[in-house]
């Protein structure tokens, strides 16, 4: 059943480090894709973030801020991704 597979998915974190000026962008580009994550800042002053997603959506965000660091020339540090329940 559908509903069951959605239920087991894993939720993701991955905690990235970053410019504090690209904060609010990546957020916004975050919130403007539906579905993909949600970004929370740990701690503002060192550009910490960490971006919650789900185990079906997690290579998109990746993509995405490979792209962003690519082609944009953000500075973006991904320090670790965790998987959990």
């Amino acid at each position: 059943m559908k509903i069951d597979k959605i239920a087991k998915q894993q939720t993701c974190l991955i905690n990235l480090k970053m410019e504090k000026a690209n904060i609010y962008y990546i957020s916004w580009i975050l919130d403007a894709s539906e579905g993909l994550g949600f970004l929370e800042t740990t701690n503002p002053k060192e550009g910490l973030v960490t971006i919650t997603t789900s185990e079906s959506q997690l290579k998109y965000v990746i993509d995405l801020l490979k792209n962003l660091f690519d082609i944009e020339k953000l500075k973006i540090e991904i320090i670790e991704i965790i998987s959990k329940y």
